[in-house]
């Protein structure tokens, strides 16, 4: 017989976020132009520096350039996210 109502932290496990949404610890078990993508079409707008303190230490910086200049334009010193790859025209 139980004398008391079980916790609440029994319930809650872990909390649910939105199926379109990556924790950090997903992004950083993705390929480099993956994490890249999924960063610039979330932020839209970021410097070079905000970008690799997002991505880790030991990420090697003209990996991220060759890999940014895909997905993301140079304006006035920030990265732009370009329009098709927010857009796609499929």
């Amino acid at each position: 017989m139980m004398l008391m109502p079980p916790s609440q932290e029994e319930e809650k496990d872990k909390p649910v976020a939105p199926s379109n949404v990556l924790s950090m610890a997903q992004l950083r078990t993705l390929p480099l132009a993956d994490q890249i993508k999924i960063l610039m079409k979330n932020v839209k707008v970021m410097p070079f520096a905000n970008l690799m303190s997002l991505l880790g230490p030991s990420i090697d910086s003209v990996a991220v350039l060759r890999g940014i200049q895909k997905v993301a334009m140079l304006v006035q010193g920030n990265w732009v996210v370009k329009s098709d790859i927010l857009y796609p025209k499929d």
